[in-house]
């Protein structure tokens, strides 16, 4: 995810995995989400889901666990 979606290889090689995936009716998780622009170009090849911290960092799982009370679906 560091490269996207500037390093056109790494952009190369996602647009081929969700093209895999999409063929195999296979759902895929985008892991290391840190800037907009990465996620913005995750959105644009159909991905859509994906952890990181863009989102949350990691913490105890009581903050976790509310973190994910207070989650909406859109």
């Amino acid at each position: 995810m560091r490269d996207l979606p500037t390093d056109a290889g790494a952009a190369a090689i996602l647009r081929s995995i969700m093209a895999m995936a999409g063929d195999l009716g296979l759902a895929v998780i985008a892991e290391g989400i840190e800037v907009e622009e990465q996620l913005e170009f995750l959105r644009q090849t159909g991905c859509r889901h994906g952890q990181g911290f863009l989102f949350a960092r990691p913490g105890p799982e009581a903050v976790v666990r509310e973190l994910l009370s207070q989650r909406t679906d859109s």
